[in-house]
């Protein structure tokens, strides 16, 4: 009786200062967030049994460390049905390893996502390439981002920048993928996430070809425990595949700013620029974001891990972690560090992220850094209470 008085209370009050029931949270479902570790078979397929999931609802992110240095370990990670999790990619040597997360809402949350086998960019189109899908039904814009895997059928490392693929919302009914380099085929997974209880920018940005960074302003300001930073980006035609060109780092910097960061520019050679689409997600319903930076990494087989002491301690059941990263300024082989560059996440206890590479073949792999920009959200699993521009009350 008191809880129900205290809560009777607190609707009365809020009636009388204007605040409200925010119905339309994104409330995480109890234990909402299944993750795991898999170890690709030489088929280059997994189907990962998950408890299952209203799709509709659901989004995925998979992470994955490479154990060579091509592009056949991209991997493409799909929700084909509510209890199953599907991950493809072309490398057979059955070493790489992907770090999964299946996160599903009660409420507040729609999920459109790719067909079976992703969206394909076919060989050969006139660079850049673009591709258009059509969303139905429409999405809000100021409340939707696109995640994206991707994967490739290549062992030629000098080629990476044409699995590199930057996602758009071109309009309310338009999604727009494109790569700048085209010369090889690649099936793209996307997902267009709408969450009613967000506020989101969204932009591009380039970071030229003289340039290790570039920025983009937020407006209005965002408040950044509460606001998570998504971004695709393509590289130049001109890449040849140096991962300290085209691997990207991605930061919320200050309440107004973006700064998007490669370890190594040329000014000599053309077409090498970095093209990125990006999303600010500000929620607004209790959820929480923790973020920094790690690395760099060093080198060797010892480097292989490196673990980020949380300064909050997270619900692992309700918490998903977003990185991007950036490599060695000057590599001593700048044509083959995609396994350097291509890390996982995941939150061994409720205040440890370890962030793990491939330690196979040791003599070979981790001859160069790696810095890690990472963002913990922890999502909201309750109804809340919001004022009327729609900063949260409750929790």
């Amino acid at each position: 009786m008191k809880t129900l008085r205290t809560l009777q209370g607190l609707l009365i009050f809020a009636i009388a200062v204007g605040w409200s029931l925010s119905a339309g949270a994104a409330v995480l479902k109890a234990n909402g967030v299944q993750t795991g570790v898999v170890t690709m078979p030489v088929s280059g397929i997994t189907n990962i049994a998950i408890t299952s999931v209203n799709t509709a609802s659901t989004f995925v992110l998979c992470q994955n460390d490479a154990a060579i240095r091509v592009p056949t370990t991209r991997a493409l990670c799909e929700l084909t049905s509510p209890t199953n999790l599907k991950i493809t990619i072309y490398d057979t040597a059955g070493t790489e390893v992907v770090q999964w997360y299946v996160v599903e809402f009660l409420s507040g949350v729609t999920v459109q996502r790719s067909p079976v086998g992703g969206t394909a960019l076919a060989a050969g189109a006139p660079p850049p390439q673009t591709v258009n899908v059509a969303l139905a039904p429409a999405v809000n814009l100021t409340q939707t981002f696109v995640l994206i895997s991707e994967n490739m059928n290549s062992n030629n490392e000098y080629i990476d920048e044409q699995w590199t693929v930057r996602a758009q919302l071109t309009s309310t009914t338009n999604l727009q993928l494109t790569r700048n380099a085209t010369a090889t085929a690649i099936n793209v997974a996307w997902q267009v996430i709408q969450i009613a209880s967000a506020a989101v920018q969204s932009g591009t940005a380039t970071i030229a070809i003289n340039a290790l960074t570039a920025t983009a302003a937020l407006n209005p300001p965002v408040d950044l425990t509460r606001t998570f930073l998504v971004f695709t980006r393509s590289g130049g035609s001109g890449t040849l595949g140096v991962e300290s060109w085209y691997q990207t780092t991605g930061a919320i910097t200050n309440a107004t700013t973006l700064t998007f960061s490669r370890a190594y520019q040329n000014s000599g050679f053309a077409n090498t620029q970095v093209d990125i689409a990006w999303f600010a997600v500000r929620m607004t319903d209790g959820s929480t974001v923790q973020r920094g930076l790690q690395g760099p990494s060093g080198t060797g087989a010892a480097s292989a891990t490196m673990n980020v002491a949380l300064p909050s301690a997270v619900v692992t059941t309700r918490s998903v972690p977003f990185i991007s990263v950036m490599g060695d300024p000057v590599p001593a082989n700048p044509f083959s560090n995609l396994d350097d560059t291509s890390w996982r996440a995941a939150l061994t206890t409720t205040t440890n992220l370890r962030l793990t590479r491939s330690s196979v073949l040791p003599a070979t792999n981790n001859t160069s850094n790696a810095t890690v920009a990472w963002q913990v959200v922890q999502f909201n699993n309750q109804p809340n209470l919001v004022d009327g521009d729609g900063r949260e009350i409750f929790p």
